[in-house]
């Protein structure tokens, strides 16, 4: 049986509790649009977004596509994710006591478009 927790793709991973699993953006310097993306953004420096797609049982109010929106440090530098690679490449573990939010309606889809071309 399939579990519940496990993303469409072919990654076998299951995060526990309350983490969440989440494909990092891919940035490629520009948007479409053709907004330069700042170098703090790409070095993953600051708040960003994921796309979830594994979750553990305790995480059940975020879903299977959603976009989150977390810091990925607090105020003294300490990770709040943290990145692991699966298959060569990298994702992020995140509890989802650090999320800020997750993106909604037209947003979400530009976000995904743009960032998550390829979802996983």
């Amino acid at each position: 049986m399939e579990s519940k927790t496990k993303s469409k793709s072919a990654i076998d991973f299951e995060p526990v509790r309350e983490l969440l699993l989440i494909q990092l953006p891919t940035f490629t310097g520009k948007t479409e649009s053709g907004v330069l993306m700042p170098e703090v953004i790409k070095d993953r420096s600051y708040p960003m977004f994921g796309l979830v797609i594994g979750r553990g049982p305790n995480a059940s109010e975020i879903s299977l596509g959603d976009v989150i929106y977390a810091p990925l440090k607090n105020e003294k530098g300490i990770n709040l994710y943290m990145p692991i690679e699966i298959d060569g490449e990298e994702y992020g573990l995140v509890s989802k006591i650090n999320i800020y939010g997750v993106i909604t309606g037209k947003e979400k889809q530009k976000i995904k478009k743009e960032f998550f071309p390829i979802s996983k």
